[in-house]
């Protein structure tokens, strides 16, 4: 779970347990946070963090939607 989140944008944390490249499988506030974002950017209602059949559903069949990105900066 963790390392599916981590790798389509909607990461655990930043840095020590569950970061990129130091996923757990512990299912912690954390994740359960970062699955609620991912819920919400893919259509799963509610968006409650839950690891239910809808959710394992959508991420089984559906395109992942990764979250929307801010525009870079252009120069001027």
């Amino acid at each position: 779970m963790q390392k599916f989140l981590n790798a389509t944008g909607f990461k655990i944390a930043n840095s020590g347990p569950g970061s990129p490249g130091s996923e757990t499988n512990l299912f912690g506030s954390l994740t359960k946070a970062a699955l609620a974002k991912w819920q919400a950017a893919n259509g799963v209602s509610p968006a409650s963090g839950y690891f239910g059949p809808v959710t394992r559903a959508k991420m089984g069949t559906a395109p992942v939607q990764s979250p929307v990105a801010s525009p870079a900066a252009t120069p001027a």
